[in-house]
C-alpha cells in the first residue's frame, strides 16, 4: 500500500497471490503423487510461485533503469489473470484434488500440518523484519520518488527489496 501509494493495494494487484496459488496447487498435485510428503512442499512452492510471479511482473514493467508503479500494476493485473486461469485449469483437470485445492485456496487449513506453519512463520518473520527496517525509507518514497532520490535514497533498490519482502509475507 505504501509503495503503490494506494490504500486499496493488496497482493492480488501485482499477481503475488495468483503466483502463490499456482505454486501451492502444484505442491498439492506433487504431494498427491506421494513425492515431497512431509517436507512442507505446499508453502515452499507457494513462495516460489509468488517470487516467480513478482519477478516476471517486475521484468515486464521495467523501462530502462526504473520501474513505474503504474506499469507495475498493469503488468501485475495481466499476469494475475493469466495465472488465475492456469490455477483454475489445474484444479479442474485434477478433479480428485479439486475439493482440497478449492478449500485451501479459500482459506481452509484442514489439509495443513504444523510443520508447514513453521515454514510459513519463517517467511513471515523475515519479510516483516525487512519491511520494518525499510519503513522510514518507504515513508519518504511515499511522499515523492524524485525527492527521495534527491535525498540519497536508492528508490529502485528499495522498491525491489520491499517487493521481495512483501512477497515473502504473502
Amino acid at each position: 500500500q505504501g509503495l503503490f501509494r494506494n490504500p486499496l493495494a493488496d497482493p492480488y494487484l501485482i499477481g503475488v497471490a495468483q503466483g502463490a496459488a499456482l505454486g501451492a496447487v502444484v505442491g498439492f498435485l506433487i504431494s498427491a503423487g506421494g513425492a515431497g510428503a512431509g517436507i512442507g512442499l505446499v508453502p515452499i512452492l507457494a513462495f516460489v510461485g509468488a517470487l516467480f510471479s513478482v519477478t516476471i511482473v517486475y521484468l515486464l514493467a521495467r523501462t530502462g533503469k526504473i520501474v513505474p508503479v503504474t506499469t507495475l500494476i498493469l503488468a501485475g493485473v495481466a499476469l494475475g489473470a493469466l495465472l488465475g486461469a492456469v490455477v483454475a485449469y489445474l484444479a479442474l483437470a485434477n478433479s480428485q484434488m479439486l475439493h482440497g485445492i478449492m478449500f485451501w485456496l479459500s482459506g481452509s487449513f484442514s489439509l495443513s500440518k504444523w510443520s508447514e506453519v513453521q515454514i510459513v512463520l519463517l517467511f513471515v518473520v523475515i519479510g516483516s523484519v525487512v519491511i520494518l527496517l525499510f519503513a522510514r525509507l518507504l515513508n519518504i518514497i511515499q511522499l515523492d520518488e524524485e525527492q527521495a532520490q534527491q535525498l540519497g535514497i536508492s528508490v529502485e533498490k528499495t522498491k525491489l527489496i520491499l517487493l521481495a519482502a512483501a512477497t515473502m509475507v504473502t
